[in-house]
């Protein structure tokens, strides 16, 4: 559980300090693992993965900031809408 919680904050902050065009490979893999975690686990560790903070993140201004209204999203945005489903279920 430990190791579980670490290596989320750790791609969450991945992911939240990747805000250059040339990092996006680099967060679109974060949010690839965050993904992969999330499917992994029970309740309680999803639930764990949004205490930490994992909403604001994706939320965040350089994740969704000018692609929620339209529907046309880059496959980044589109695992980023499939942690919060996973999370949420």
């Amino acid at each position: 559980m430990h190791s579980y919680e670490w290596m989320v904050s750790t791609l969450l902050k991945v992911t939240e300090s990747t805000t250059t065009p040339s990092d996006d490979f680099i967060q679109r893999i974060a949010i690839h693992l965050l993904n992969a975690l999330s499917c992994q686990v029970d309740y309680s560790d999803k639930r764990l993965v949004g205490v930490l903070g994992a909403f604001p993140v994706i939320f965040s201004a350089h994740m969704c900031s000018g692609k929620c209204p339209t529907l046309h999203l880059d496959p980044k945005t589109t695992m980023a809408f499939f942690i919060i489903i996973i999370i949420v279920i």
